[in-house]
């Protein structure tokens, strides 16, 4: 008789051939949480090169906007084009309320001016919930107001105050009928956008020179009118005005000397200007226009 054959052991039980080798299969440590928190800061925008403002450091940082769980980091951009803006990244923080200050070489200048005095750059006004953000660009014009603002709202929340500097670059270049109808135009736009947020126009300022002008005084007289015309309007659609009254070409020590900039003199009369005007604006129920 034949001898019966063996049966085959199945596979992988016990008594499997020790001369195969067992395969293994190879783990990849997980990254710890730290490495996440530390190279997370980089994945953002690395073109954008700002001064931490009040650092009083010249060296240049990363822009690192922070996620929406962190608290909004208050910066200072110095962009190629002469533009100076401080402002808030991330979201405001809960009942605090964001003042833009937007404008032309005033605001360029007012702003640095600022970050040397006591009240820093939010003019003190931090102690009533307030966070001044500035944004100046030399040259600019009225025209530039609605690109500016929107590029800004731009993962931004609206600010509770809109302050208004601008027109006196157009002066001289636009009639007074035109620049009013333009301005006109655009707050009421931003009124209609934006009805929650309030406006404050703040006075085309004196000069003692003025570029584009074959007569001083009439620049002088223009700028009168469609100071009052807009401070009206304003006040129609609910929002506010800043008279510089105290700002007068007679008083040369008050500019510099090309007699279209302001002084260190002129600037800090400036800065309290708006101090004043935004303190009393903020109040509930307060008078619209600053000085009474």
């Amino acid at each position: 008789m034949k001898p019966p054959k063996r049966q085959r052991k199945p596979r992988g039980m016990p008594g499997q051939s020790l001369n195969k080798k067992k395969k293994t299969q190879e783990t990849i440590p997980e990254q710890s949480e730290s490495t996440d928190k530390e190279t997370a800061p980089f994945q953002s925008d690395l073109s954008s090169i700002s001064v931490a403002s009040g650092s009083g450091s010249d060296q240049p940082v990363i822009d690192q906007t922070p996620p929406p769980s962190q608290n909004p980091v208050p910066r200072q951009h110095i962009a190629s084009s002469g533009a100076l803006e401080t402002t808030l990244l991330g979201p405001a923080k809960r009942g605090v309320k964001s003042i833009w200050l937007i404008g032309s070489s005033i605001v360029y200048w007012a702003n640095k001016e600022a970050s040397s005095r006591p009240g820093g750059l939010h003019l003190g006004l931090q102690n009533t919930g307030a966070h001044m953000v500035w944004i100046g660009q030399r040259g600019m014009k009225w025209g530039d107001l609605n690109r500016v603002f929107e590029q800004r709202l731009i993962n931004r929340p609206l600010p509770s105050f809109l302050v208004i500097q601008l027109g006196s670059n157009d002066l001289g270049i636009l009639t007074s009928e035109k620049l009013f109808s333009d301005i006109e135009c655009d707050l009421l736009r931003l009124h209609a956008l934006y009805p929650a947020l309030k406006i404050i126009w703040s006075d085309i300022l004196m000069r003692r020179y003025w570029h584009n002008a074959n007569c001083g005084q009439a620049i002088e007289r223009a700028r009168k009118r469609v100071n009052l015309r807009v401070k009206n309007l304003v006040l129609s659609i609910g929002g506010c005005a800043i008279r510089h009254s105290n700002i007068r070409a007679k008083e040369s020590n008050l500019f510099r000397y090309d007699g279209t900039h302001l002084s260190k003199i002129g600037n800090d009369i400036y800065l309290n200007n708006l101090q004043g005007a935004l303190e009393q604006f903020m109040r509930s129920g307060g008078p619209a226009v600053f000085p009474q």
